[in-house]
């Protein structure tokens, strides 16, 4: 997700940038983070660490955004 902020980020010419939709490689890569955090829950069930949970869910949720 990193490397795939900064290129987005490289390429912006001001602070602010809207998109008419999310870029692919990005959703690619946050999807890809959200299934191993979901793995990782899913293996240590007894270890959830909140921020770590909030952020999951808000990930889900950004994902969805067509």
């Amino acid at each position: 997700m990193d490397r795939q902020w900064n290129a987005l980020h490289k390429t912006q010419i001001g602070t602010y940038q809207a998109y008419s939709a999310a870029p692919e490689k990005f959703i690619g890569s946050l999807n890809q983070c959200i299934s191993t955090i979901g793995d990782h829950f899913n293996e240590h069930p007894q270890a959830v660490d909140s921020t770590l949970q909030g952020f999951y869910l808000e990930a889900i949720g950004f994902s969805r955004i067509p």
